[in-house]
């Protein structure tokens, strides 16, 4: 996985919506799409569910890929950047 596809996982997580997060990242929805699909490539399971309301996070994706403490680590991380004025420091990378 790149990077950036954690910046993905991290907005989806708090944004369950592919048309919210592709406007926060600066990216088209299919680009989004495309790094999901990637993403659900390379660890042979589906991250997401995708209906009309938004994503939802799978619990093989989550607990068996991404880890069992996933949305307590990346909440953990998200709210640690914001308290400390800092971003996730892999976020830049593919700039």
């Amino acid at each position: 996985m790149r990077d950036s596809d954690w910046k993905i996982i991290y907005e989806l997580h708090q944004n369950p919506s592919i048309t919210k997060v592709s406007g926060l990242l600066y990216k088209s929805q299919s680009a989004i799409t495309k790094r999901l699909q990637s993403m659900e490539e390379e660890l042979q399971c589906r991250i997401v569910e995708r209906t009309p309301q938004g994503v939802t996070f799978t619990k093989e994706g989550v607990k068996e890929k991404l880890g069992p403490d996933f949305d307590s680590v990346i909440s953990r991380a998200g709210y640690l950047a914001l308290i400390h004025g800092v971003s996730f420091v892999f976020w830049n990378f593919d700039r």
